[in-house]
């Protein structure tokens, strides 16, 4: 009987340049993942960088009977990982090929069950030792089981991990290039700063940037009988509009400097849309295949923790890349 060849090692020196992916591959859920990857990767082609899947197994979450791996629990987890291993490959055959980088775990040898918050520690710990340039996750499960997916491990993620992250939303159709991004903005430092650090990405993306901001005006309309009051109003949002022209025009040119092009956008509503609205019906109008934004400003302060970037994680038909800051 010939002898399997071992399989080669992994290298334990920080991986260059790659966009992590959580994956659950214990679902076992393959055209699920495959559309994750189909979206995924003219990000990952227009940003030069690789793919790398990544999955967090612990034996307590696995095998609800302790006794089975108690024996000789090490054994028992080289066996689940080859396993794993050999479902991957054998449906990412196709992928791997084309540049696909190889499953890797990350174990949990904790005591009891791995929780979401654990998950997600792992995932930014490793993630971060291994110079990712973000880890990109799907937003919903198919099935009931949600390890990896908003409503657990997403929602949990984007709530509190410190690391750059892309969602892709299952009504995401799959782009062959990355040519328009929206990046909605209030003018706020922390949404300054996350502009320019997207610049360079925008760039190796040679895509073009809708800068955005979306001001709620109050209706007029209720002054009618207050006229003068009703000039002060329109005479301030005539002010507020000549000023927010300027920061606009601000952006556009650190986009130009960057050598990015870019323009703008103003959309002033009056009645109750919110920041997420706009961003989605202009993300549509324009026909984006991004949406670019910073978690942590102003409205979008509440970042994911708030209704506004859920909003648009939820409901976005294009990937939405996430930038939070670390706490100083």
């Amino acid at each position: 009987m010939k002898k399997k060849s071992p399989r080669p090692a992994r290298s334990t020196k920080p991986s260059k340049r790659t966009i992590w992916w959580a994956v659950d591959v214990v679902t076992m859920e393959w055209n699920f993942h495959k559309h994750a990857y189909e979206v995924l990767r003219p990000i990952a082609k227009a940003l030069g960088v690789q793919i790398e899947p990544v999955t967090v197994i612990s034996s307590a979450d696995l095998v609800p009977n302790a006794f089975v791996h108690a024996i000789n629990p090490d054994a028992f987890m080289e066996s689940l990982q080859e396993q794993l291993t050999d479902g991957f490959e054998r449906e990412f055959k196709k992928e791997r090929k084309g540049g696909l980088l190889p499953l890797r775990f990350i174990v949990d040898d904790t005591t009891g069950r791995t929780g979401t918050t654990q998950q997600m520690r792992l995932i930014v710990r490793e993630a971060k030792k291994h110079r990712s340039l973000a880890v990109a996750l799907h937003t919903h499960a198919r099935t009931g089981m949600k390890r990896l997916f908003l409503g657990s491990f997403a929602e949990t993620f984007l709530l509190q991990a410190r690391i750059p992250t892309i969602t892709i939303n299952p009504a995401t159709a799959p782009s062959p290039s990355i040519r328009k991004v929206v990046f909605p903005t209030d003018f706020s430092k922390e949404s300054e700063r996350a502009f320019k650090i997207f610049l360079p990405i925008f760039r190796s993306m040679k895509a073009e940037v809708i800068v955005l901001h979306h001001q709620h005006i109050p209706s007029i309309s209720v002054f009618l009988d207050e006229p003068d009051f009703k000039e002060q109003i329109q005479a301030q949002l005539e002010a507020d509009q000549i000023a927010i022209e300027l920061k606009l025009t601000k952006f556009v040119s650190l986009a130009s400097k960057a050598k990015v092009p870019a323009r703008a956008v103003f959309l002033s509503e009056s009645g109750a849309p919110s920041t997420a609205d706009a961003t989605l019906k202009i993300a549509k109008r324009e026909g984006a295949d991004l949406i670019a934004l910073a978690s942590e400003s102003g409205e979008l302060a509440t970042a994911i923790a708030g209704a506004t970037s859920r909003e648009v994680v939820r409901g976005s038909t294009c990937p939405v890349f996430i930038h939070r800051e670390e706490r100083r």
